[in-house]
């Protein structure tokens, strides 16, 4: 692999920060990966459920503060 399927694909895991990155995000995904399949056999779907919704209630409310009051959005 040459040209920019290198640059894009291999380059940026030879840098250590991407590389514990990446395997952080790996470890992660296993673990809620098997978390949520044990929520659901348990037929506990409906409580995450709602504990998801209202974080969003929260998600929207720190946006909101940021907008109003330091006049950012936390995208920068």
């Amino acid at each position: 692999m040459t040209g920019w399927l290198h640059q894009v694909f291999v380059e940026p895991l030879t840098v250590v920060s991407y590389q514990k990155a990446m395997i952080g995000g790996s470890l992660i995904a296993i673990v809620c990966g098997v978390i949520g399949c044990l929520i659901v056999l348990r037929r506990r779907a409906f409580l995450t459920d709602a504990l998801s919704h209202s974080m969003l209630a929260g998600v929207v409310v720190s946006f909101l503060v940021l907008r109003l009051f330091l006049g950012r959005d936390g995208a920068d």
